[in-house]
């Protein structure tokens, strides 16, 4: 699935003009831009994404990100997660991530690294709407 945000496209091009030292070019899919910002995840469920949980962004990459958090997220779960945008711009989608590691620390927080898989698009809130057709709006997102 590609990713068509146009914030996270500029972000995109903004990381591929960045020059990356021989530390960070250690055989790694894309380059890296390594930030410490608060981040709230959501874990996705059956029902959809879950209550939020607070992470630190620990660094970004056109395909990712790596943050460390006060829980486990299993490799190969999902999560949805909104990244900060500048004061006055418009928030970005929340991005769908899938993680690729989830790395126990010394400190007790876990350390995961997540690959973004797509976006998140919103559902009109429509109350009136059955608990098939709900569920089906959700399936049809994370299809």
């Amino acid at each position: 699935m590609s990713f068509t945000e146009p914030r996270f496209a500029e972000a995109v091009a903004l990381l591929q003009k960045m020059r990356v030292d021989s530390e960070q070019e250690n055989h790694r899919r894309a380059k890296r831009l390594k930030l410490r910002l608060p981040l709230l995840v959501r874990p996705m469920g059956e029902q959809g994404p879950g209550a939020k949980i607070q992470a630190e962004l620990r660094d970004l990459s056109p395909r990712g990100l790596s943050m460390a958090l006060k829980q486990t997220l299993p490799e190969g779960s999902s999560f949805v997660v909104e990244l900060p945008s500048e004061k006055d711009a418009p928030a970005p989608a929340p991005l769908i991530c899938t993680v690729v590691h989830s790395q126990p620390q010394n400190d007790g927080t876990c350390l995961v690294g997540a690959e973004f898989i797509g976006r998140l698009a919103e559902v009109p809130k429509n109350p009136d709407a059955s608990p098939t057709e709900q569920q089906r709006l959700r399936q049809s997102i994370l299809a």
